[in-house]
């Protein structure tokens, strides 16, 4: 699925993600597939899908140009 990822403005438009059902508040954990060259560090940013639900994210890792999230509260 796709997605935007957003900061204090919009970082990254239409990268592909994948969501997985986990433990937490949030309940759900993911992937982030950058492109080569795309920048994005670790911290908080919005997640937007492509279907209209978000959630506040927590980017924990990025290695090989995959970064790896949990959603701080619901997917709405």
């Amino acid at each position: 699925m796709q997605a935007t990822i957003k900061g204090q403005e919009v970082i990254l438009e239409d990268v592909r993600v994948s969501l997985v059902r986990g433990a937490g508040p949030g309940g759900w954990v993911g992937f982030i597939f950058l492109r080569p060259g795309a920048e994005l560090s670790e911290g908080e940013y919005e997640l937007k899908l492509e279907d209209g639900r978000s959630c506040d994210v927590q980017v924990v890792s990025i290695k090989d140009y995959i970064a790896r999230f949990r959603c701080l509260g619901p997917l709405e």
